[in-house]
């Protein structure tokens, strides 16, 4: 592993914790506004704490997926640490992308 490795993996980690970080603060504490307000703009009342906690899990997911899959591809020089990130942004994605046809009416 070389500098440039390190360097790397240290930028996906913190990449990986700002988006774990915003997902528990997002699904937790229901923290809407962390949202863009075109994105949740017909979200019911009711529906905030179903519709915050699909789009925090989705970002857990994704910042996971990050973490896993940069210190699997700067440990193991394969393409596998690519494949997980890949599979991290599809999984995020379909799960926002739930969150925002049921509770916001659309799929942006």
């Amino acid at each position: 592993m070389d500098k440039a490795d390190v360097i790397a993996l240290i930028f996906m980690l913190a990449l990986s914790l700002v988006f774990v970080v915003l997902g528990l603060l997002i699904w937790k504490k229901q923290r809407i506004d962390l949202i863009h307000e075109y994105h949740h703009t017909r979200v019911s009342k009711k529906d905030v704490p179903a519709y915050t906690r699909l789009m925090g899990i989705a970002m857990i997911v994704l910042g996971a997926g990050i973490g896993i899959g940069a210190a699997v591809e700067v440990l193991l020089d394969t393409f596998v640490g690519i494949a997980l990130v890949l599979a991290a942004i599809v999984a995020a994605v379909v799960l926002m992308s739930r969150a925002q046809k049921k509770y916001n009416g659309s799929w942006l």
